[in-house]
């Protein structure tokens, strides 16, 4: 008999243990779970090919259908799905399903049957590419059945309420409350149930986290009802409960809580997120989608780790805290326990010197996390003890505490390891109970060395401040002090790779070299990968960024990386696919300041729809990324508006911020000008230019930015004489060198001027094989040269020199993206070579 779980995780089992081979895959796992759901009435072949292969044509989705067949019943046996005429159904005699043992429990009021069935949310972390139709059933059936849950909870809740066991109702209310913490009305039912059982304390500290959590996720308040009972507890003074108040021991029941579902207020962003990739034919979508997103929904399987609260009275052990925190990542982040931030979080979202985070669970909030590790560490004797707890993020009630475990502190690490495996112990029954036993397995090496480890954190906390000479000494430090500890090694080659010292990351892949069969798999992905950018060979660095995301797909790094690559390497479609499925503040506050998380994400999300001319999907982008005071959204939103041909609304929206000032709204503009002359209206376009040229020539000529503007603004409108006074000026500033250039090779295009291009082009040539503050400025010198060749006809010299810099992958959003509006560029127009680059997933 072979077993089908579909609540929680997707797996199937059989006699003998967990299929494998190929009908063990995504696809073959989609069609027995759309089977299953609609048991014992039969699915026809035309639904299943719909909801499956919807990209494909009739013929070859059919075969892709007949296949997946051949191979699910070559693994569980040939009448495991039944075929009549035309419908195929599951064979329950070969298959049994959780989803069928829920329903069925649910059927015959067997309430606790069947929440110690639910293991998780439909499905849950499975998503099927291509397959619009497939997400957004998935998705529906995912709220059904959450419904479904958090009914029977309520009603159990209730049952033992008329029974007079007020300890055991509030015990289910805890769990309803997990399911919906925005729902005020559920919060108070638990409240209630808490001060009947005598905890009037826990009560308040519920009411307290609710609160908290509307105000930070929702920017919203707590019924008037929870505030009003919350304070009455505070004032009543009456005779306690005669029942005596014990904490809820949220490991009764081993059934975990589901992913939590929104607030009313959000969940017709639920709706939408099964329907993410049909968005070209849905705007809504989208907008249903994205603001999902703005508040992650917390995950029960996902462990967040606080920095340790240092009680030892020492300042110079404050870097135990973030250590501390760090060997709980560490250890739990690839194993099949629970899923984990990266290690990235534990450096950042506000933490002082001292090494304690300002607000953990406002920070676990925005990571996604269902619960945290938490502690803090003191001294006995001469050593020190840690002590940890597991805390609920939606309330901040403890689940469960654990005894201290000392080492002495040179070997710190020592009681970290024991701790840790107490702790991976300790949340198995909280996480899911077919969970227990398995061992905390990490893929990292850890440090021997504290004082190396010290010397790690003080090269993360060097990156915060910009300062690449101090944190990469830190780094060396770190690795001279423990030659076993390679984390500052492949840091220091990343780091290495993005400041262009691409000789320091080269050297340390020499040096890893004789341990290459005992470095992890994600630092030898992650070394190869920078040494491949370093090489400029982008499309195999985007194979190893590929492979590192598949082998750690709970990694917001490899995620994060591998999506912002694909838009290096032209591929927006499949950027996209990434980036609806990260929440930003979640996937992407350790990279970016939380001010910078949204528009950055916004402008990349954008771009992926510009690509491939999704201007309305662009444009709706805007109304969902309100920002009208933000340069970027201003770009996006004209620049969608010009695509459409819509150059009324164009001109309303330039015309609301005229009231900012010139240097602010220059670039924006002219950008928007660009496109609208890339699409054909040139008229609106030099209106634009000439509107801009009019404000910034009222300035004093003083600032050389500000002459590449007045250029640009010519250069639209066709003066090539009063554009040259602009360059003029230019390369007689204080302007940087590689803008001088730009001005100078410009001019000689303007002049006719042969022999002045190719002296500016070879020294162009010769900057760009140095080191530069960023791989990015040399893509910006690759495509100087190549508006020079443009400039003068060599179009086959234009497109070798732009293929060049998309092939090594230093053009942020891809070539279709940064050629298509480039007027130095619009002469290559109708030059297939050159059109071919602006195709995008080319």
């Amino acid at each position: 008999m072979f077993t089908l779980r579909l609540l929680g995780s997707a797996s199937l089992d059989g006699p003998d243990g967990p299929v494998a081979g190929r009908a063990a895959l995504r696809q073959r796992i989609a069609l027995l779970a759309l089977l299953a759901v609609e048991h014992p009435r039969p699915l026809s072949r035309d639904s299943l090919v719909a909801s499956l292969w919807p990209e494909s044509d009739t013929g070859e989705a059919r075969h892709q259908l007949r296949d997946s067949l051949y191979l699910l019943r070559a693994a569980l046996g040939d009448d495991s799905v039944l075929s009549t005429g035309d419908d195929l159904r599951l064979n329950p005699a070969r298959l049994t399903c959780d989803l069928w043992e829920f329903e069925a429990a649910l059927a015959r009021e067997d309430l606790e049957g069947a929440v110690g069935v639910y293991h998780g949310p439909f499905l849950n972390g499975f998503h099927l590419s291509d397959a619009e139709e497939f997400e957004r059933w998935a998705d529906g059936e995912r709220s059904r059945l959450a419904r479904r849950y958090s009914q029977a909870l309520e009603q159990l809740a209730e049952r033992e309420a008329r029974a007079g066991k007020p300890l055991r109702t509030a015990e289910w209310w805890s769990r309803v409350a997990a399911t919906d913490p925005y729902n005020s009305r559920i919060a108070l039912r638990y409240m209630e149930a808490l001060e009947a059982a005598g905890d009037r304390a826990g009560a308040l500290r519920h009411a307290s986290a609710h609160s908290d959590l509307l105000r930070t996720e929702l920017d919203a308040a707590p019924e008037r009802e929870v505030v009003a009972f919350a304070e009455k507890l505070r004032l009543e003074s009456r005779p306690a409960s005669s029942h005596k108040a014990v904490p809820i021991d949220a490991t009764a029941s081993t059934a975990p809580s589901p992913s939590y579902p929104p607030s009313p207020a959000r969940r017709r962003w639920v709706t939408a997120t099964a329907v993410i990739a049909a968005l070209i034919v849905g705007l809504g979508v989208l907008r249903g989608t994205l603001s999902h997103a703005r508040s992650p929904k917390l995950v029960p399987q996902r462990v967040a780790a606080a920095p340790f609260e240092n009680r030892t009275g020492r300042p110079d052990l404050d870097d135990l805290g973030a250590m501390a925190a760090d060997w709980m990542i560490r250890g739990l982040m690839e194993t099949p326990l629970v899923e984990s931030p990266d290690l990235e979080a534990v450096y950042t979202g506000g933490r002082g010197d001292s090494g304690r985070s300002a607000d953990p669970l406002t920070a676990a909030r925005r990571q996604g996390a269902g619960m945290i590790i938490r502690g803090s560490y003191y001294r006995s004797g001469d050593s020190v003890l840690f002590q940890a707890e597991v805390a609920d993020v939606a309330s901040g009630r403890v689940l469960k505490s654990f005894d201290p475990v000392g080492a002495p502190v040179e070997r710190a690490t020592v009681a970290l390891e024991a701790l840790r495996e107490r702790i991976a112990g300790g949340l198995s029954p909280l996480v899911n109970v077919l969970n227990r036993g398995n061992p905390v397995d990490p893929d990292l090496v850890l440090p021997q060395s504290l004082a190396a480890y010290r010397e790690f954190v003080a090269g993360l906390k060097a990156r915060k401040l910009d300062d690449w000479g101090e944190e990469s000494e830190h780094y060396r430090r770190a690795a001279r002090l423990d030659s076993t500890f390679v984390a500052p090694l492949i840091q220091l080659a990343y780091r290495a790779w993005l400041k262009d010292e691409c000789s320091i990351t080269d050297s340390i892949g020499v040096v890893l070299e004789p341990r290459r069969a005992r470095l992890s798999l994600w630092n030898r992905m992650t070394i190869d990968m920078v040494r491949a950018r370093c090489r400029g060979e982008m499309r195999e660095a985007l194979r190893l960024l590929e492979q590192r995301y598949a082998a750690y797909p709970r990694s917001e790094t490899a995620r994060a990386h591998y999506a912002l690559s694909l838009q290096f390497s032209n591929q927006p479609r499949a950027a996209r696919e990434i980036l609806l499925r990260m929440s930003p503040e979640r996937d992407l506050g350790w990279w970016n300041s939380p001010e910078e998380v949204w528009p950055r994400y916004w402008w990349r999300m954008a771009a992926t729809w510009h690509m491939v001319g999704g201007y309305r999907t662009e444009l709706d982008i805007t109304e969902r990324w309100r920002d009208s005071a933000d340069a970027q959204w201003q770009i996006v939103r004209g620049r969608a508006l010009s695509a459409l041909g819509r150059e009324r609304e164009v001109m309303d929206l330039l015309r609301s911020t005229t009231r900012g000032s010139v240097d602010l709204v220059a670039v924006p503009q002219l950008t928007i000008a660009d496109e609208l002359a890339a699409h054909g209206h040139a008229a609106t376009a030099m209106a634009v230019a000439e509107s801009i040229l009019v404000r910034l020539e009222l300035l004093p000529a003083t600032d050389w930015e500000r002459e590449q503007n007045i250029a640009w603004a010519n250069r639209l409108l066709g003066r090539t004489a009063r554009e040259r006074e602009a360059l003029e000026r230019i390369v007689r500033s204080d302007a940087d060198t590689l803008s001088r250039l730009e001005a100078m090779g410009r001019i000689a295009v303007l002049l006719a001027d042969t022999a002045q291009a190719d002296r500016i082009d070879g020294i162009l040539q010769q900057e760009s094989n140095r080191p530069l503050r960023s791989p990015k400025v040399r893509g910006q010198q690759i495509l100087a040269r190549a508006h020079i060749a443009a400039g003068f006809g060599r179009r086959e010299q234009a497109v070798a020199l732009l293929r060049d810099a998309s092939t090594r992958g230093l053009l942020e959003l891809g070539p279709s993206h940064a050629f298509h509006a480039d007027p130095l560029l619009s002469s290559l127009r109708g030059y297939p070579p050159f059109d071919a680059l602006l195709v995008p997933d080319n």
